[in-house]
């Protein structure tokens, strides 16, 4: 019954279309175009921050 399901699960490939569908008809939705920039400045200003810093290191902790 596992191997049913299994074989029915998204790919990578299925969520990036389904992502870029999405993007594409958001873009072209003024309402949803401000939303979506904002979005993603948001996650690039996040990105920028997290960036030289190491995941799971607890001696930053400790300081």
């Amino acid at each position: 019954m596992e191997s049913q399901h299994f074989s029915a699960a998204p790919t990578m490939q299925d969520l990036v279309s389904v992502a870029v569908r999405r993007f594409i008809r958001d873009w072209h939705n003024p309402d949803e175009q401000t939303k979506l920039l904002d979005e993603l400045l948001r996650n690039r200003q996040d990105s920028r921050s997290r960036m030289g810093k190491r995941t799971g290191d607890s001696s930053e902790n400790t300081r």
